[in-house]
């Protein structure tokens, strides 16, 4: 027999068995000595008088132990006669439901040596318990048609959660599974459980599945009309309605379907509607890296000075915005799956445009004015626009990226010119500093969020008549988003003129980056 007593340490079990080999007997002194009990000791010992009877090589070996023997105590003759009767008792019960007082005179009528009502009572339920028997005998189904079997196998495996439901608690029945676990299993009462066994004995398979719901037919057509009127507003352009856009979002044709037909519709629904009538955005993205070995010196010092950005200081995110020209456009639209917006790909150009434009980021102010180059005589005109602008200001700082014409000889010389005290004590200017990003850094630069919100607005999908048309709704874009933030300065980035790519805020994480198409 194998013993072990969990309390006693390892150690000790070794000094127990050291004592034994040495033929020590005083099993008091040893107890003391280990702090255990007399009985354990004594326990030990016969257990390693084993190992020196069966096993005499071993004794000396302090990891061998004798092998453990499970007693295995016999089937008693009575309980294996029960277990056999029971499922025929059950068969044969005239009960409604499993009542142990009659199936135990039933099962006594038939061993009338048999156990006692407890013992019967205790055997019944642990044989109920891992049998999983039905107690709801009269609610089992007895006969399925192979017919019915066949159909109720396909709605077993049916992606249909009403089919599926009936089909687990229906062959359930007939392989005597218990109802209480059909009707956890198929998250339903027991009542509901049996209603449908009943109604398969009753009726068989005709109507068990409940049939859907009619939709009204007022309904129908009304459906019907909402998605025949939001066609008829993506045919027309956004600016037929009032709308600096050229193409439709989600939001915009919610607001303009309601002044139109002036019923409110839902985003969520238009585009349920829309998917459902095979229409949806196409879109892709740009990412960026910057191979600069001092980016995180540069992104530091950009970081220091926004932290402790006083309030009569300013700091500005500058760039271009083209060269574009003016002819029509392509981009993200709603279109009809399958199909493809198409444009001419050679076109007669209106004319070219550059957009110069500074972003000041407390106030989320834009700054433009529009160029036909590229160059240091640009930057230093738009130095001296913002100069007069913000002349009551005592310090402003410049942030741009690394091009050419951004870090001139000539235009440090105009930024040294500017912060002499000869030219600020006569135009009363603030100091201006340069902040430079990270060398291919521009998704870092602010603007160029502000830009992709410029770009998808009325810039792509667009065909202006001239170049003029292209200037100001441009003018009007930058007029509207900068009236917009001075009313609602914490809703930065989430307007209606642009959904710009990300929040225009300086933030390493963002890819301010727009597509210049």
């Amino acid at each position: 027999m194998y013993i072990m007593v969990a309390q006693s340490a390892r150690y000790k079990i070794y000094a127990i068995r050291q004592d034994f080999i040495d033929g020590q007997t005083d099993s008091h002194l040893l107890a003391k000595k280990l702090s255990l009990s007399d009985t354990t000791i004594n326990k030990y010992r016969k257990e390693f008088r084993e190992i020196a009877r069966l096993y005499p090589h071993k004794i000396h070996d302090f990891k061998f132990r004798l092998p453990k023997n499970k007693y295995i105590r016999p089937v008693d003759p009575r309980l294996r006669e029960m277990i056999t009767l029971l499922p025929l008792l059950i068969d044969n019960s005239t009960t409604l439901q499993i009542q142990l007082i009659p199936l135990w005179k039933d099962y006594r009528n038939v061993c009338t040596k048999g156990y006692s009502l407890s013992r019967f009572t205790l055997h019944y339920i642990n044989w109920q318990r891992k049998t999983k028997a039905c107690i709801y005998i009269h609610r089992r189904i007895k006969t399925i048609t192979v017919e019915d079997r066949a159909i109720l196998l396909r709605w077993k495996s049916s992606n249909k959660n009403n089919e599926w439901k009936r089909a687990v608690v229906l062959l359930g029945s007939y392989e005597k599974r218990n109802v209480h676990e059909m009707a956890a299993q198929v998250e339903h009462s027991v009542r509901t459980v049996m209603r449908w066994i009943d109604y398969y004995k009753e009726y068989r398979l005709v109507g068990i599945i409940p049939k859907p719901k009619g939709i009204n037919d007022a309904i129908i057509e009304r459906t019907k009309k909402k998605q025949e009127n939001l066609i008829k507003l993506l045919h027309e352009p956004p600016s037929l309605h009032g709308l600096n856009r050229t193409s439709w979002r989600l939001e915009d044709l919610s607001q303009i379907f309601k002044k139109v037909y002036g019923e409110s519709i839902a985003v969520t629904t238009i585009s349920a509607h829309l998917e459902k009538m095979g229409f949806g955005f196409r879109k892709s993205r740009e990412v960026l890296t910057s191979p600069d070995p001092l980016f995180r010196e540069k992104l530091a010092h950009i970081k220091a000075i926004l932290s402790a950005l006083g309030e009569n200081e300013k700091f500005f995110s500058v760039d271009e915005y083209g060269h574009f020209s003016v002819k029509m456009r392509g981009g993200t639209s709603i279109v009809k799956n399958g199909e493809q917006k198409t444009i001419p790909q050679l076109q007669r150009s209106k004319g070219f445009l550059v957009v110069t434009a500074a972003l000041e980021l407390s106030t989320n102010q834009v700054t433009h004015f529009y160029s036909r180059k590229k160059d240091t005589e640009e930057m230093i005109k738009l130095l001296e626009l913002l100069l007069v602008k913000y002349r009551t200001q005592s310090k402003i700082y410049f942030s741009w990226d690394a091009a050419s014409w951004h870090a001139s000889k000539k235009l440090v010389e105009k930024i040294d010119e500017v912060n002499s005290d000869h030219y600020r004590d006569i135009n009363h200017t603030p100091m201006v500093e340069l902040a430079p990003l990270p060398a291919s850094a521009q998704f870092l630069n602010v603007i160029e969020s502000v830009f992709s919100g410029l770009a998808k607005a009325v810039i792509h999908n667009s065909n202006y008549s001239s170049l003029d048309d292209c200037m100001a709704a441009i003018d009007r874009h930058f007029k509207e988003r900068n009236e917009h933030f001075l009313k609602n300065p914490t809703k930065a980035g989430y307007t209606i003129w642009g959904k710009e790519r990300v929040k225009p805020v300086f933030d390493e994480a963002n890819n301010c980056k727009y597509n210049n198409i």
